[in-house]
């Protein structure tokens, strides 16, 4: 038996791989006989036949997957469930919220400031505060927005993941945790303390601007003809004082919610939607293992986001309430001393005199 070299073997570019026509029973070993095998190249051809192996399962998997999906789509008519629980699902409660903000902004009335009283500059310097008084000494009151959004690229992760894919969850998942969670957490934070402040001290102002109608002035202004001057003027200087308040929390609401803490909380939101989004794009090319991983990444980051999210929405939604009670303090005042019932109640004093 002829015993050839690994030099000898190395130099051939004889292979396993022969048609199977050329071969049979018969001629098998007179084959083998005439063609040394290479080393090199029965390696690989053994690395190929297995890659070929690998990708032909990931198929198989990925069309047990779809098949098993759609017949579960089948069983509840084709329709996508939310879960109410969701922590994305609970944050589209604050659509609402901010419809209902924004509807407290765009109340109008005509008061008799300006047409028939002047307004008493004095009023200004006590109810006209302006944004940089609630928000001064608070950290992080500027809500600068640095969340980024997760990119997914294909070919960076590669044909069936691996690897590539579970690095790049991993990225997007400790980037979200250590980063993005803490410019967040941040600014709801800041919110809170200014938020804070702005109710506690409006909440003073509007009790002063109602205390001007007391007892006593109710007196006075019942008198016939000189009553009218007493209302005139307690009427006109509730209303300048309301509309500073007022000013001053559409200011606020422009300031530290639309253009301030919201931005930020749909962009935290939004990362954790992409993701799961980038998720599913790619899942059908992972192993079944790391299917569990990345899917195991979109869950962790809803369960870090959840105590910050749900607080947040608490915050927005006690805000709300109390800036409807400022809207509609505007519009009772204003509407309680407009310019038609003043005409009304000149008519009636003239008429009574």
């Amino acid at each position: 038996m002829k015993i050839n070299s690994i030099n000898s073997l190395l130099k051939n570019n004889i292979n396993f791989r022969a048609r199977p026509e050329q071969l049979n029973n018969d001629n098998i070993e007179e084959y083998l006989r005439k063609n040394r095998v290479s080393l090199s190249q029965a390696s690989n051809d053994l690395l190929v036949i297995n890659d070929r192996a690998v990708k032909e399962r990931a198929s198989l998997l990925h069309l047990k997957r779809t098949i098993n999906e759609q017949k579960e789509l089948m069983k509840v008519g084709n329709k996508v469930l939310e879960d109410p629980f969701d922590i994305v699902s609970q944050f589209e409660s604050t659509d609402s919220l901010i419809q209902r903000i924004f509807t407290t902004q765009k109340v109008e009335t005509k008061g008799i400031v300006g047409n028939i009283m002047d307004e008493d500059s004095s009023l200004k310097n006590i109810y006209r505060k302006g944004t940089a008084f609630y928000s001064n000494g608070v950290k992080n009151a500027t809500f600068i927005n640095s969340i980024k959004m997760p990119e997914l690229n294909i070919q960076a992760i590669g044909g069936f993941g691996g690897n590539g894919s579970t690095k790049l969850f991993e990225e997007i998942f400790t980037t979200f945790k250590s980063n993005d969670t803490q410019v967040f957490s941040q600014a709801v934070k800041a919110f809170h303390e200014i938020s804070k402040k702005y109710i506690d001290y409006t909440s003073k102002n509007l009790k002063n601007i109602k205390g001007m109608y007391s007892v006593v002035n109710k007196f006075g202004e019942k008198a016939p003809l000189i009553g009218i001057v007493p209302r005139f003027q307690r009427v006109s200087k509730q209303q300048q004082s309301i509309r500073y308040v007022y000013a001053d929390y559409n200011d606020y609401c422009d300031t530290f919610i639309h253009k301030g803490i919201h931005p930020i909380a749909i962009s935290y939101i939004n990362k954790i939607k992409q993701t799961q989004k980038n998720i599913t794009l790619i899942e059908p090319y992972l192993s079944n293992l790391d299917r569990l991983y990345v899917n195991k990444v979109i869950t962790e980051m809803k369960k870090t986001a959840r105590p910050l999210v749900e607080y947040y929405i608490k915050l927005l939604s006690s805000f709300t309430g109390n800036g409807e009670i400022i809207a509609n303090s505007y519009k009772s005042i204003n509407g309680n001393g407009n310019i038609s019932s003043i005409m009304k109640l000149l008519r009636t004093t003239l008429m009574m005199s």
